[in-house]
């Protein structure tokens, strides 16, 4: 009886003394760090670095009798400013919000010279480059054909990165050009001349005069500058 009676004494201090001693800010850190640098590996980034951090060495959080887990992530975000949210269930349960930033490596096509408003980027001017970035690359420019062409909208400097919003489709034809009309229809070819009404862009649909009827039609303006009509 007497051992029974030491042995539940022992359990309740070992109890008291779990609920007492508070848990390690730095475990709470590492782990959270782990958190962070394994979603943006999941994700399929490479060379990734994580900073979390520092919580405030005052906090006072229950010591957890098991592992603390990793809360699911909501905003699906894996790069940049991220926060992770640790949980414990027992003995007291609580919960706390990680904060950290997240940037990983990539191979991305670069400026290797600086490029003026207006200017049309050649081939020679984009370069393959490993990067750091600190944000999903939505919007970036991942491949040289969607930058090799096109005019830029605004300065743009060495070493740079480009996004979507960075270029543009240069203009093809003026307003008032005389321009090429291919018109196509059946199987039957036949080309002519006509005046563009607007401009555009290859790709863009702008409408042209014809030449000779005087009657407008709508096209879509060819890489080589002409009008094709279908």
């Amino acid at each position: 009886m007497v051992k029974i009676l030491i042995a539940v004494a022992t359990t309740l201090l070992s109890s008291v003394v779990i609920a007492m001693t508070p848990h390690s800010v730095a475990s709470l850190s590492a782990t959270a760090w782990q958190a962070m640098e394994q979603r943006a590996l999941a994700a399929g980034y490479t060379d990734v670095e994580v900073s979390v951090r520092s919580l405030d060495s005052r906090l006072q959080l229950t010591a957890c009798s098991a592992p603390v887990s990793v809360l699911p992530d909501s905003n699906q975000r894996v790069l940049g400013h991220v926060t992770v949210g640790l949980r414990c269930d027992a003995p007291e349960r609580w919960t706390i919000h990680v904060r950290g930033n997240v940037s990983a490596q990539r191979e991305l096509p670069t400026l290797v010279r600086a490029i003026n408003r207006g200017d049309i980027i050649g081939s020679r001017d984009v370069a393959w480059q490993t990067v750091q970035i600190n944000r999903e690359p939505s919007g970036l420019l991942t491949v040289p054909a969607d930058i090799v062409g096109k005019e830029a909208r605004k300065h743009l400097t060495v070493g740079q990165t480009l996004r979507s919003s960075d270029v543009i489709a240069p203009t093809l034809i003026e307003r008032g050009q005389v321009v090429d009309v291919i018109a196509q229809t059946a199987g039957l070819q036949v080309n002519m001349q006509g005046k563009a009404l607007t401009a555009g862009a290859a790709g863009d649909r702008l409408i042209v005069q014809n030449a000779n009827s005087g009657k407008r039609i709508e096209g879509v303006v060819l890489a080589s500058g002409a009008v094709l009509v279908q």
